[in-house]
């Protein structure tokens, strides 16, 4: 991915709808050129989707934790439980927005949205402890968040 390649996946970084002749008129190069770029782009798979961020409070979600997961590495062993089928666990809870795996004291983190703190409670007591693999859990509340 070159410099010009950078440019126009800023742009719809910042609005995926934008129309190839805006982001030309944006970048300084011909539409054609931001054409078969960006088709190129997604061919080789640095695009690889086009989606919506969605407002959590105005959906009726307002409440948004991350929650930090360790995994127990002796009862997974005893059981001959793999780590892809605690994250396919986690994957399936409603709410989960997105999870990474991470290197630390926790094995998991994940971002969790909520219509309420007794939601957020169902999600991490009442389905993502009870995940095989799951030894703590811990929910960290966020009070107020920024994006890019």
């Amino acid at each position: 991915m070159d410099e010009i390649d950078q440019k126009i996946v800023v742009e719809l970084e910042n609005d995926s709808r934008l129309s190839t002749s805006k982001i030309a008129k944006r970048t300084g190069l011909a539409q054609t050129t931001v054409h078969y770029r960006i088709k190129r782009l997604v061919n080789d798979k640095v695009i690889k989707k086009y989606t919506v961020v969605i407002d959590s409070e105005k959906a009726g979600r307002p409440v948004m934790a991350y929650v930090l997961v360790l995994y127990d590495t002796v009862a997974m062993k005893e059981k001959n439980y793999k780590y892809e089928d605690t994250a396919k666990g986690i994957r399936n809870i409603p709410g989960v927005q997105e999870f990474a795996y991470t290197a630390g004291q926790y094995d998991i983190i994940i971002r969790v949205t909520a219509g309420s703190m007794k939601e957020l409670s169902n999600v991490v007591l009442g389905q993502l402890r009870r995940i095989p693999g799951v030894l703590r859990t811990e929910t960290i509340v966020v009070m107020d968040y920024f994006e890019k």
